[in-house]
């Protein structure tokens, strides 16, 4: 596994332990992210009544108050920068009653939740949660499952104890499983392999999904099977999977081997991911993340990679 996919495994594993701690309760629990962490200002009296599911109040406060049901808050907490929606916030806390009226009110089931420097989309937190009511909540009001500034909500899904009935409820409501994570360039293909999946990994080659995509570090899932047995660090049955994995390669999909990293078509890749955002996720993500792309670009006309090396 990349140091990138083990931070990607672990980040998940983080939202979804935060999210399993929470109380379904629709009052405010012990173990309910508070809305201080999240609002502040007025946005602080809205987020109080999602998380009471007062419904009366939230009508009230966009009906009469005029508050914009789609602003994003922005808050310091724990030393990370959260910038939540009204509805991300309900989605988080699983308060469907609370989700439900906002999308009524026309929340946009679509903007993101900055957390940190990690987006997350509605179904990502919905799915970390593994919670198939906001899930189907979220399919109704026709959530984007491949959203380019969140992952795939598929991936949360595959860590822990996997629900496959879920995985297959979104996969049938067009989630593609070639989705690529916006910043490292990963597919669920490459979660459910850096996980030891495997059941789930020849589901997903069974769906279509592409063991030659590459992520940010220009290694696709085909490359790194390859690679893995070559080093020789696998344990038996791990050797048995990924022989197996190897020969499905081989065999049915015809690929040819040996494979080697492609950090330069990476670098491309990750450029032209940030070049078909729309101008307002641009804006959203910032001059950093310009900035960001600007470096890509310079070491693709030097010929190198991010740390001077040729590329290949």
């Amino acid at each position: 596994m990349t140091d990138k996919m083990k931070i990607t495994v672990l980040f998940l594993a983080i939202l979804i332990n935060t999210i399993s701690c929470m109380n379904t309760n629709e009052k405010i629990s012990k173990n309910t992210p508070p809305p201080e962490e999240f609002f502040q200002g007025k946005d602080l009296i809205m987020a109080k009544a999602i998380a009471e599911s007062n419904i009366t109040e939230i009508e009230r406060l966009i009906a009469r108050e005029n508050y914009d049901v789609n602003v994003r808050g922005q808050v310091t907490s724990h030393g990370r920068v959260q910038q939540f929606t009204y509805l991300n916030y309900a989605v988080l806390i699983r308060n469907v009653k609370s989700a439900e009226k906002l999308l009524q009110l026309n929340a946009d089931v679509n903007l993101i939740a900055l957390d940190g420097g990690g987006q997350l989309g509605n179904m990502n937190i919905a799915s970390g949660g593994k919670n198939r009511s906001l899930m189907e909540l979220l399919l109704k009001y026709k959530v984007n499952l491949n959203n380019p500034l969140a992952e795939s909500p598929v991936n949360p899904l595959l860590i822990g104890d996997s629900d496959k009935s879920l995985i297959t409820l979104l996969i049938e409501n067009g989630a593609d499983l070639n989705h690529q994570n916006y910043i490292d360039g990963s597919t669920p293909l490459f979660t459910a392999l850096s996980i030891g999946k495997f059941e789930y990994v020849n589901y997903f080659l069974d769906q279509g999904a592409n063991p030659l995509l590459l992520d940010s570090s220009g290694n696709s899932v085909a490359y790194l099977v390859q690679k893995e047995i070559e080093e020789g660090r696998l344990s038996d049955f791990g050797l048995k999977e990924y022989s197996k994995l190897l020969n499905r390669f081989k065999n049915e999909l015809r690929i040819q081997f040996p494979l080697n990293r492609n950090n330069r078509k990476s670098l491309e890749q990750s450029i032209s991911r940030y070049e078909n955002l729309t101008k307002e996720e641009k804006d959203l993500l910032g001059s950093e993340e310009l900035e960001r792309i600007d470096k890509y670009r310079n070491s693709l006309s030097k010929g190198v990679d991010l740390i001077e090396r040729p590329l290949d």
